[in-house]
């Protein structure tokens, strides 16, 4: 009897799959979403900020023609990740260029396209030029609320020389 509950014991506090994340401060749903990312809710309001309890400055960044809210945070594993928050105060993306940031499936700032593309197969990479301001622009959707934003210097003429640039979370699926 005794064994049998330490085994038990022992298969209770093992770490699963999950534990990878979380070790990451990651939380995800069932569909491999993220909810909270090193600390940071997704869904999180710009008055809710400070109760963190996680060092943080407001700025703001352009989008589209307008000033958008920031707060840029020292979260967890000295990661910084910056939250933008639309007109009403919600977040609308969670972003990092962090190094030592990874999404759910370990990829991070400054992998190469082929790695996020073995970690991600059901993935989608997008990159054109920007309607407005004819901008250059390659992102990768994971089919979760991840995105990655990469280079765009060799994205037609040599893909293997495309890194990640970015991380984002977003409050959607990608």
């Amino acid at each position: 009897m005794k064994v049998i509950l330490t085994a038990l014991l022992a298969l209770a506090v093992t770490p699963g799959p999950s534990a990878r994340t979380s070790a990451h401060y990651l939380v995800m749903r069932d569909d491999g979403s993220v909810v909270k990312y090193y600390g940071v809710p997704i869904a999180l309001k710009m008055s809710d900020v400070r109760s963190l309890g996680l060092p943080y400055k407001e700025s703001s960044e352009p989008s589209e023609g307008q000033e958008l809210r920031t707060a840029i945070i020292s979260a967890r594993n000295n990661v910084r990740v910056v939250v933008v928050f639309d007109h009403h105060g919600n977040s609308i993306d969670v972003k990092t260029t962090s190094r030592r940031a990874v999404d759910p499936r370990g990829v991070r700032v400054g992998d190469t396209l082929n790695s996020v593309q073995k970690l991600w197969p059901e993935g989608k990479l997008y990159y054109g030029h920007s309607i407005e301001g004819g901008h250059r622009y390659a992102n990768f959707a994971t089919g979760t609320n991840v995105g990655l934003d990469l280079t765009t210097k060799y994205i037609a003429q040599d893909p293997t020389k495309v890194l990640v640039t970015k991380i984002h979370v977003f409050g959607f699926k990608t």
